[in-house]
């Protein structure tokens, strides 16, 4: 990329606002990478989905070849407080 070019990216990336995310790495605050709390957190998050989840897999009557988006749907339904999927 020539100078030019450079300089004309920063200038335009300089009038954009700021994202939310983008300002407050600016002011020094670091998000969690993870809604958990910690690591055992998400391990019991994962066993009650995989719990659930072989439940489904009974009602359906076989394995589910979707089970990552299904694991996903339970874990951030159950987040929120949300009704689980069955």
């Amino acid at each position: 990329m020539s100078a030019k070019a450079k300089q004309q990216k920063a200038a335009s990336e300089s009038s954009r606002p700021a994202s939310a995310e983008q300002r407050l790495k600016e002011l020094g605050v670091q998000l969690p990478a993870t809604p958990f709390a910690s690591a055992n957190d998400l391990g019991s998050a994962l066993r009650r989905a995989a719990a659930a989840h072989g439940q489904h897999e009974k009602r359906i009557g076989g394995a589910d070849p979707n089970w990552p988006d299904w694991y996903a749907e339970y874990m951030v339904r159950e987040r929120a407080g949300e009704e689980l999927p069955q």
